[in-house]
């Protein structure tokens, strides 16, 4: 499934970058192909190939900010949900990502709840999570940390105030 998606979205890179200004790819599109990879069962073998995937089309995605859009929570935390399925538990390489995007998460203000939930499957342990948290809980983040988060259920709040009244 994930070599489909990745075509799809190659094959709409290779439209927009020919003029095709209705082909643009966007965020989502990039998000997709990463929950695409993290989403393949299979060996060990199978599962590397699924992340190297997974890890150039984040890249791509980072480095193509100006034409496609920046990463989002979302695409974060669906980064960080391929490395804790696809990366084989207490890797260095496993740390390495793990470490490498919550950190940039944390500078760019996209630590929401999903980027959390991932982040604690991938980090190798219950230490290396409370480590990469830097003494902070999910309920008292730095708002350094947050302010690029707009997750749904915000806004539904925002729409009908804390409790439904109108």
């Amino acid at each position: 499934a994930y070599r489909k998606a990745k075509s799809i979205l190659d094959r709409q890179i290779y439209h927009f970058t020919n003029g095709c200004e209705n082909c643009r790819p966007d965020v989502v599109g990039f998000t997709s192909v990463l929950s695409a990879c993290a989403s393949e069962p299979g060996d060990e073998t199978t599962k590397a190939k699924a992340f190297n995937v997974a890890a150039s089309t984040f890249r791509q995605l980072v480095q193509n900010q100006d034409d496609f859009g920046s990463p989002n929570h979302v695409t974060y935390g669906t980064m960080l949900k391929c490395v804790a399925r696809l990366l084989p538990h207490g890797s260095s390489e496993r740390k390495r990502w793990t470490k490498k995007l919550f950190r940039e998460c944390c500078s760019k203000g996209m630590v929401g709840g999903m980027v959390l939930s991932r982040m604690r499957e991938a980090a190798g342990s219950a230490d290396e999570y409370r480590h990469l948290m830097k003494g902070n809980t999910k309920g008292s983040l730095p708002k350094k940390w947050t302010q690029n988060v707009h997750e749904k259920n915000e806004f539904r709040r925002r729409a009908i105030g804390k409790r439904g009244e109108v």
